[in-house]
């Protein structure tokens, strides 16, 4: 389970995560350094590979919430692209995405190349990928617009799901009404 941008693995809504994935499955968790993507995916890929061997005869499911999902699909493409899913993370079974950041902030983007910045990645991913997002209808980062999402999934090859939470944020937390 990765963490997102300028959090880490102790942050409270990394634990309140873990906490609720351990009711289903085992959990691991790790820290990344700083917030930038290109520097963490073999860190990534490290902690997934060190996941798959501690517990070989178990699915592996990659989890991230917000940048962490980010670095979750790289780790998919890296080894896709290499043909080397199978041999590196034999037990792979798909990736579970909390607050997949697809817009980036600001708002509006500062330019039109910046805009779509975050949609390729997803699109390379094979149809063996299975996925669910879990987002919430006040996430900035899908522009407080579930459907921005929904219009994407389509596109993709990866067999996806949306669970959309209702007035929860970019931590999927609701506001008490």
């Amino acid at each position: 389970l990765a963490h997102g941008a300028g959090g880490n693995s102790k942050s409270p809504n990394m634990v309140r995560y873990v906490q609720i994935l351990q009711t289903l499955a085992h959990v691991v968790t790790f820290d990344f350094p700083g917030n930038r993507l290109d520097s963490y995916t073999e860190l990534h890929l490290s902690a997934a590979e060190q996941a798959s061997a501690r517990f070989p005869d178990l699915p592996l499911f990659l989890s991230g919430q917000s940048m962490g999902c980010r670095g979750c699909v790289n780790v998919v493409n890296y080894l896709n692209l290499r043909d080397q899913m199978e041999i590196k993370l034999p037990t792979f079974k798909g990736l579970i995405m909390f607050s997949y950041p697809l817009v980036p902030l600001p708002h509006p983007p500062k330019d039109e190349k910046q805009k779509h910045l975050r949609e390729p990645p997803l699109l390379e991913l094979s149809e063996n990928t299975k996925m669910l997002f879990c987002s919430g209808t006040r996430d900035p980062f899908i522009n407080k617009d579930p459907s921005v999402l929904s219009k994407l999934l389509p596109k993709m090859k990866a067999q996806t799901s949306l669970h959309i939470l209702d007035g929860a944020d970019h931590s999927l937390k609701v506001l008490h009404r």
